[in-house]
């Protein structure tokens, strides 16, 4: 007799998990056992590609070790993602993860594939960038949400934590908000934000 799989025991939903719980443990800081948790479900997705239509570990990983640091990790780990399970042919499934994908891609600029999902991001960024009144600039997503935590008073430490992604991404963002804004300073950029009725 067939033994009848619960949930809970599908392939599918382990790597989920697994991943969902590294998500989790990554958000309070435990780095280590994210490590461990998203490990532990790129060995099952070894084991059963077709799960990578539900859950990413690989770019969880990978993003965890940015976040260290660890460029050299990062493209491996990406090189593996690309040549496993042909990304180039299904980028679509990279897009759904979000904020972490474009400065793990940003390290691959001679990888085909990434150099395609990149376009597709550029161009989502063009669809629903928020102009800057009486200029010819835009603002992307993640420069809105960067200006906004300015905003707030936040550090480019706390900016970092908030969004998860490095000081160095978040010095970027600063630095292309004040050149769109024609500012002097974060202050300044804030200010005319406000004035323009962004914030």
């Amino acid at each position: 007799m067939k033994q009848e799989l619960l949930p809970e025991d599908l392939p599918e939903n382990l790597v989920a998990t697994e991943t969902l719980f590294g998500i989790l443990l990554l958000h309070q800081n435990h780095w280590a056992e994210a490590e461990e948790a998203f490990l532990r479900a790129v060995q099952r997705l070894d084991r059963y590609p077709y799960v990578l239509l539900f859950a990413n570990p690989y770019m969880w990983l990978a993003h965890l070790y940015l976040q260290k640091g660890w460029q050299h990790q990062v493209r491996s780990l990406m090189a593996e993602l690309f040549a496993l399970y042909k990304m180039e042919q299904f980028g679509a499934l990279l897009l759904r993860e979000g904020y972490i994908l474009e400065p793990i891609l940003e390290l691959m600029p001679n990888h085909t594939g990434a150099r395609q999902i990149l376009r597709l991001l550029c161009q989502y960024h063009k669809n629903n960038a928020v102009p800057i009144p009486h200029s010819t600039e835009f603002l992307t997503p993640r420069e809105m949400e960067v200006l906004r935590l300015m905003a707030c008073g936040a550090r480019n430490h706390e900016i970092a934590e908030t969004l998860f992604i490095t000081v160095r991404t978040v010095k970027a963002h600063v630095s292309r908000i004040l050149a769109k804004f024609d500012a002097k300073s974060r202050t300044h950029a804030i200010s005319k934000a406000q004035q323009l009725g962004l914030i």
